[in-house]
């Protein structure tokens, strides 16, 4: 491996720019499918227009901010970090990418690596390093030679940390025994795990997740080698495909795809192109599409009488399906965060006082048709 040298917290514009010469755990994600945000079409736009989205927000910062912790955390277990086994001793190691796969890049959270299994390298009043509880843990991109070697070795296990807030610790589950990996981290999170064991040519990583600041769990997710494999296979076909020739990747209708098309093709000639086959395919299944959408539109209005009529002036009506009710809702009110803050900046507003303009010039009440969930 060979590493990047540049730190992402003291010249992040640097490090993107180096990551922009092959594809991390992220990437890797997306070019599968399996990334909940993004898709084929983003790591193309990334490489070969320059276009990508950094989403380096608050969150993302206090993540970062809190990564270096949750490692230390963890490093310690016990009360610290509910884990099994003994200390750990946890290094932070660069961006690297594969010395004979140049394309494969990683920047793995944490190399771990059992405390007597390199207490011929480690002393815990190295410069750079952080003692906690006798246990010494690197700082935040430590660059002592300690630390040097230590990132020489193969180590025991890799350490990924995510944090969390309850929304989007959705795809995993929670329970205290952390569950089978394989159902119990959402994929795109496994992908990474397993791209970055490919890279590290190590057989286990632990993923450490911290949700909502103080729900703390471990999975221990081993190495796939066919996954592996796969993913290997899967990157390089994409690079080799559209990265190298500049050709854009198909359509996966994702909504990253419908902004590229968008913002891609602005206006238009008079000219009409001829289709091929896969084209008249669509063309005819949007046509279907259409028409029964069209058909369901009838038959939901058609519906929405019949309920409607049979509620009447009531509230509602019990059905076999369950209460299906018609009550009247406000609209037109002003439900805009943004619109709040600048009527709170320029105006000087209370919240009554927005309620109370709210309620002298909203529309008129609607009644809404609502129907159980199941």
């Amino acid at each position: 491996m060979t590493p990047i040298d540049a730190d992402p917290e003291k010249d992040r514009s640097a490090w993107l720019a180096a990551r922009m010469q092959g594809h991390g755990g992220s990437d890797t994600a997306a070019i599968v499918g399996e990334h909940p945000n993004k898709g084929p079409i983003d790591v193309w736009r990334a490489h070969c227009e320059g276009y990508f989205d950094d989403n380096d927000n608050e969150r993302s910062r206090a993540g970062r901010f809190l990564e270096p912790h949750v490692l230390d955390w963890f490093a310690r277990g016990g009360d610290a970090w509910p884990r099994s086994g003994g200390p750990l001793v946890v290094c932070k190691p660069p961006t690297v990418y594969h010395r004979d796969r140049p394309w494969q890049l990683g920047s793995a959270d944490g190399l771990m690596f059992a405390a007597e299994a390199v207490s011929d390298l480690w002393r815990p009043d190295d410069e750079g390093l952080t003692k906690h509880g006798g246990l010494a843990v690197p700082s935040s991109f430590a660059r002592g030679v300690q630390v040097a070697r230590l990132i020489a070795r193969r180590p025991d296990a890799l350490g990924e940390v995510k944090t969390h807030g309850w929304f989007g610790s959705r795809g995993y589950s929670l329970d205290d025994n952390g569950g089978d990996p394989v159902v119990s981290v959402p994929p795109d999170k496994r992908i990474q795990c397993a791209w970055y064991m490919e890279l590290y040519d190590v057989d286990l990583t632990y993923l450490a997740a911290l949700v909502d600041t103080h729900l703390r769990r471990t999975f221990a997710i081993p190495r796939d080698r066919e996954l592996g494999a796969m993913l290997l296979t899967e990157v390089e076909q994409f690079r080799r495909k559209y990265i190298m020739t500049g050709i854009a990747p198909p359509p996966d209708g994702k909504s990253s795809y419908h902004e590229y098309l968008k913002q891609r093709f602005k206006t238009h000639s008079a000219e009409l192109v001829n289709a091929d086959h896969e084209v008249n395919l669509a063309a005819a299944a949007l046509i279907a599409i259409k028409r029964d959408m069209k058909k369901l539109g009838d038959d939901r209005e058609l519906a929405e009488q019949v309920l409607k009529r049979a509620i009447g002036g009531s509230a509602g009506v019990k059905t076999a399906s369950g209460v299906v009710t018609w009550k009247s809702q406000r609209s037109g009110k002003y439900r805009d965060k943004d619109m709040r803050a600048e009527l709170y900046k320029i105006a000087g507003w209370t919240d009554v006082q927005i309620s109370e303009f709210e309620d002298r010039y909203s529309q008129p009440d609607h009644r809404v048709l609502r129907t159980p969930s199941k």
